[in-house]
């Protein structure tokens, strides 16, 4: 089963892919046909050779290398086959190797033995480097009779090392000519590349991918799928605008693309021949989907290649051609080539494309494969991270909390109503203003209080001075009657008296004004059910909190805890109980019970009012988060079960 790809090192490896491809594919074939040109060649320079310095008879000896073995390569007799014996053929290699060896013409007598006379030297064995590049790849050796050159053999060695400058011009030419081929196919390919390149996404890249490959190669549709989770799913086609992915061409061209990549191996079908008529059993391959296919949708012969990215298979692409035209085995080195080039350019376009989410989910998934493995990762992430979520809420000891609602109030605060029923005079402070114990925070108008004490306070000494002459005048009755008016209008005198102090509105307690703008009702008439201003004392606040009844019991004084502004949900701010009222408080959610706190550090209430609302939550020593969470479940289950 083929591996699901790792998604690192992308890029930077192409072109060290394209070059090891290109040197594999294409070494073998240059072997080949470099064997053969060189072999032909050779035997046309020998017989040249020979017969421009007179020879008899030649050979070309040609060094060991890791491909090969040394040993003979070409040899020439016009007439005389007898020269190129096996025993002579093993002196001229002799020859030739200490040739090599030394790198410098060679001269040795040579005795045919044919003839009458035997034992004398009758002919000269000349051999002279080949080279190539500065290298001794071999030498030349001929066969000169004394008679043909009576000189010596010098002219002929000459001659011969002028000859032989051609092997290195042949050599030259056929490494051009090797990477002339090499060249053309990796321009094709990088053309290929190129072309496809233009795409702004992996989707457009896989279109032009298509349509180029079926105009280069002459087929009826090409199409890409790339690894989609533990599938490939086919995500280009060509040569049609309208094919759905999930029609029954697609799902067949799925299907082709798995018995490729389960193999791991391209295919072609129909299987080429061998020249016994039959299929080389190194070449078989399972080709059921392939044949399905061609069956359904042609007939037509197909060509699938894997696409890799470093070792990695990504994905596959199939060529479609005519049933009459069929891929023929020449064609593989360059369709793996271009195959090889198409994985890491699609593989990298399609890394791009991805956004953020995308990104994550992928890392995420990595590193879900190095802990559980590749198989059912998502299942096993979610049981192991439900498993390890149940473990921790168990064991992990977290604090236990009561949470319940919260609202501020002032330390002391004092409502000044109107003490009678009169008409507000002036007012002296705004709300926000802060007063001291005494200071006036308005006057009412005592016009009428006034007129009316004056008048008491007349009548008042007129019944005095009745009172006192009854008595002077021993009219006890008269007295008495006098008395009783004086007491009268000495408590209405001291009751004005009152109404005018009163008249002044002063602070009760040291605090701030919350209440009391009202510079619009001057001259307006007030009576005791209003209240006129409002003084707090802010110097300390008290938290009120509603605990509930299934909560009451986890609560006592000097229990500490944190409230939390509902308009400040970042400050959290320690409190103490100091009190918890005994009796519940019916509301509409049920009962509940009202316990007192205090600010735990006092700088808190600089930035704190009353009357505003919040959570508190006080600390019940510690608990796991699954008691927590299910408490008030079991608590249910309790109830209805009477347990």
């Amino acid at each position: 089963m083929w591996r699901r790809p790792r998604l690192r090192h992308v890029s930077n490896r192409v072109d060290e892919q394209a070059v090891s491809i290109t040197a594999a594919t294409h070494s073998a074939q240059h072997e080949q046909e470099a064997a053969a040109g060189i072999e032909a060649f050779l035997e046309d320079m020998l017989s040249w050779q020979c017969k421009l310095v007179g020879a008899l008879a030649g050979v070309i000896y040609l060094r060991p290398t890791p491909q090969r073995e040394d040993g003979i390569a070409a040899r020439w007799a016009e007439s005389h086959a007898g020269l190129l014996a096996p025993q002579h053929l093993a002196r001229y290699q002799r020859v030739g190797a200490r040739c090599v060896t030394q790198d410098e013409s060679i001269v040795e007598d040579f005795d045919s033995g044919e003839g009458l006379y035997t034992g004398s030297s009758t002919h000269h064995i000349v051999s002279c480097p080949l080279r190539s590049a500065q290298i001794t790849h071999g030498a030349v050796i001929v066969l000169l009779a004394h008679a043909a050159d009576p000189a010596g053999p010098g002219n002929a060695i000459v001659t011969l090392d002028l000859s032989s400058r051609q092997f290195e011009a042949f050599m030259w030419r056929q490494q051009c000519l090797a990477e002339a081929k090499a060249k053309v196919q990796l321009r094709e390919t990088l053309e290929l590349l190129d072309a496809a390149q233009q795409g702004v996404n992996a989707d457009t890249m896989g279109q032009l991918f298509c349509r180029e490959l079926e105009r280069r190669f002459g087929c009826t549709r090409v199409s890409i799928g790339l690894v989609k989770g533990q599938a490939i799913r086919l995500v280009s086609v060509g040569n049609t605008d309208d094919l759905h992915k999930h029609s029954a061409v697609a799902d067949s061209l799925e299907a082709v693309m798995e018995e490729c990549a389960d193999q791991d191996v391209e295919i072609i079908y129909p299987q080429p021949l061998g020249p016994d008529g039959a299929i080389d059993p190194g070449e078989r391959r399972v080709t059921y989907a392939h044949s399905q296919h061609s069956e359904r949708f042609g007939p037509c012969s197909l060509a699938s290649l894997p696409l890799r990215v470093t070792g990695d298979l990504v994905g596959v692409v199939i060529l479609e051609r005519e049933q009459a035209d069929p891929f023929p085995p020449g064609a593989l080195p360059l369709l793996r080539l271009v195959a090889e080039y198409i994985g890491p350019a699609m593989w990298t376009r399609r890394l791009a494309d991805r956004k953020v989410l995308a990104v994550s989910r992928d890392r995420f998934f990595e590193l879900g494969e190095k802990l559980v493995g590749p198989r059912h990762t998502t299942l096993k992430l979610v049981i192991a991270a439900f498993v390890i979520a149940f473990i921790a809420m168990t064991i992990i000891p977290v604090p236990n909390r009561v949470v319940a609602e919260g609202s501020l109030k002032a330390l002391a605060m004092r409502q000044i109503p109107a003490p009678f029923a009169a008409t507000l005079a002036d007012v002296m402070v705004k709300p926000g203003d802060s007063v001291a114990a005494g200071d006036i925070l308005g006057t009412l108008d005592t016009l009428e209080l006034e007129l009316q004490l004056a008048s008491t306070q007349a009548e008042l000494a007129g019944k005095r001075t009745e009172r006192d002459a009854a008595k002077a005048q021993g009219k006890l009755a008269e007295m008495k009657m006098a008395a009783v008016e004086v007491d009268a209008l000495e408590q209405r005198a001291a009751l004005l008296t009152d109404r005018l102090e009163r008249s002044t509105l002063r602070a009760p307690i040291d605090g701030v004004v919350t209440k009391g703008d009202l510079d619009e009702f001057i001259g307006a008439p007030v009576d005791p059910s209003q209240v006129l201003f409002e003084v707090m004392d802010l110097t300390g606040l008290r938290v009120i909190i509603e605990v509930d009844e299934r909560d009451i019991h986890r609560v006592d004084a000097d229990d500490v805890g944190r409230f939390t502004p509902a308009g400040s949900p970042g400050r959290r701010i320690p409190i103490r109980i100091i009190s918890v009222v005994p009796a519940a408080t019916a509301v509409e959610e049920g009962n509940v019970y009202r316990a007192e706190a205090v600010l735990r550090d006092p700088e808190d209430a600089e930035y704190l009012r009353p009357g505003m609302s919040g959570t508190v939550r006080i600390n019940d020593g510690f608990s796991n988060t699954l008691g927590i969470l299910t408490r008030r479940l079991v608590d249910a289950i309790r109830m209805k079960l009477w347990w």
